[in-house]
C-alpha cells in the first residue's frame, strides 16, 4: 500500500530497511545465511538489491504474502539479473562462502532468462508441455515454504510507476477489503492495474 500511495515513496531493499531504522536485525540462522550469501553474489552492492521470482503469470510465490506485483520490463531489464533457484538456500546447500566462490553457470542477464530457466528445467520439459504446466515447473509449490523459482534480483529501488499490475489474493477481514478498495484507487492514479483472485463482496 504505501509503495503505491505516492510518488515520493520508493521500494526499499532489506538492508535499507535496517538502516533507516524501519527493520529490526535479529541474529537468526536465516539472516546470517542472508548476510553470507548476498555478500558472494553482490559484492560491495548487496545493500542495493531487491529480490523477486520469476513467473508467467500475475502470481508470485504466495507463500510469502497473498498480494503479488509485477515489474515492467522497460523499468528493470537494464539493471536485473536472475539466478536458478533462492540464492541463500543455493549457498547454504552447496556450502559455499569465503573459501568457495560462486561456480559459473547459475545466473544470467535479464534478456537470458528464458535460457537459464530452459537450463534449469530441461530434464522436466516435455515436447508437448502446456504454457500452465511450464509454469507450475518455472514457481513450483509457489505456497510452501520449499518453493522453488528462478530468482529475479534487482539493482537499485523500486518505484510505482515500474509497477505493470497487482495481484490480489482473498481478503481475510472486512478491514482487508477496506485496504483493496484503497489500493485500487491509489493504483488508479498512475494506471495501474488491480487484479482480485476472488469476487468482490
Amino acid at each position: 500500500m504505501t509503495l503505491v500511495s505516492s510518488d515520493n515513496e520508493l521500494y526499499a531493499s532489506f538492508y535499507g530497511q535496517r538502516r533507516a531504522s524501519a527493520r529490526r536485525a535479529e541474529d537468526t540462522p536465516v539472516e546470517r545465511e542472508r548476510l553470507i550469501a548476498d555478500n558472494l553474489l553482490f559484492p560491495h552492492y548487496h545493500e542495493e538489491i531487491r529480490f523477486a521470482a520469476l513467473s508467467l503469470t500475475d502470481e508470485g510465490v504466495q507463500y510469502y504474502g497473498p498480494c503479488s506485483i509485477v515489474l515492467s520490463d522497460f523499468a528493470i531489464r537494464n539493471r536485473t539479473t536472475v539466478f536458478e533457484r533462492n540464492s541463500v538456500e543455493f549457498c547454504k546447500e552447496n556450502r559455499l562462502g569465503a573459501g568457495a566462490p560462486l561456480p559459473p553457470g547459475y545466473r544470467a542477464v535479464w534478456d537470458a532468462r528464458d535460457k537459464l530457466a530452459a537450463a534449469k528445467l530441461h530434464g522436466q520439459l516435455k515436447h508437448d508441455d502446456t504454457e500452465v504446466n511450464f509454469q507450475r515447473l518455472l514457481l513450483n509449490n509457489a505456497q510452501q515454504a520449499c518453493a522453488d523459482f528462478v530468482e529475479v534480483q534487482v539493482y537499485g529501488p523500486i518505484h510505482r510507476r515500474a509497477i505493470m499490475n497487482i495481484t490480489v489474493g482473498s481478503p481475510v477481514t472486512a478491514s482487508d477489503e477496506a485496504l483493496v478498495i484503497e489500493l485500487e484507487k491509489r493504483a488508479a492514479e498512475v494506471n495501474v492495474r488491480v487484479v482480485r483472485k476472488y469476487a468482490a463482496s
